[in-house]
């Protein structure tokens, strides 16, 4: 029997993202797929309804997949595609596989031989990135930082280091209700001439996104970042 496709399917960042935004191809697969891996059931359920009503959701299998995911969950996924059923890969917002456990089913696939198609589609990270105008030949994404204030306060002074060093921007994401004292512990930490880009509700009408070196930063009005989704790029100024 022929396996089936894992396809990595994009979902939006933003609510304010609308079915407008998915492109005719995307949204015909989108419809026919009855197989999904995904981060949240109830959350991918109400998604998929909302690109169109006429999608029978309970007809649709389901597989939840995050940090917590034991390894039979996975071989379920990949039985259903070596059973040559197409199977959707979907993160809770943005691109599959990045700042996503659904790497590890993607990884899987390969080794099993299985076809694997990424769909264009919404990425914080490089959105944010390329909103920046920081370097964008060389960057890295280090994802979350410790949650700690010490730990935190010496990962930002590597990342720096690292910048410098590499000539790289640096990439943070954290979890919404975290990001003050993220932001906090980058201007207290950097150095002044560094570059700093706050990107939250990335792709939203509330969007915000300002590079400014650190130093400014201080100077600048209190954001209100609470529970905003956003993105941090760094620079370190290389004196």
């Amino acid at each position: 029997m022929k396996n089936g496709t894992l396809h990595l399917i994009p979902s939006s960042i933003s609510p304010d993202t609308g079915k407008n935004d998915v492109p005719d191809a995307l949204f015909r697969l989108i419809k026919v797929i009855k197989f999904w891996v995904v981060e949240n059931t109830r959350t991918t359920r109400r998604y998929l309804k909302s690109l169109d009503k006429s999608i029978d959701i309970d007809s649709l299998q389901f597989i939840e997949m995050d940090k917590h995911t034991d390894h039979n969950e996975s071989l379920k996924a990949l039985t259903w595609l070596t059973g040559g059923h197409d199977v959707g890969l979907m993160s809770e917002a943005g691109l599959p596989g990045i700042a996503d456990p659904g790497n590890q089913l993607i990884l899987q696939a390969h080794q099993k031989g299985i076809r694997v198609v990424p769909h264009a589609g919404p990425s914080s990270m490089l959105l944010g990135l390329i909103a920046s105008g920081l370097n964008g030949q060389r960057f890295m994404f280090h994802g979350y930082l410790p949650v700690k204030s010490h730990d935190r306060n010496q990962a930002v002074k590597k990342l720096e280091k690292q910048s410098i060093r590499d000539k790289a921007s640096q990439i943070i994401m954290e979890t919404p209700y975290r990001n003050e004292q993220l932001f906090e512990s980058l201007v207290l930490n950097l150095h002044g001439n560094s570059w700093l880009t706050v990107a939250c509700d990335i792709d939203s009408t509330d969007a915000f996104i300002r590079t400014l070196r650190v130093k400014t930063w201080k100077k600048a009005p209190q954001l209100n970042l609470h529970k905003r989704p956003a993105v941090f790029v760094v620079q370190g100024f290389d004196e």
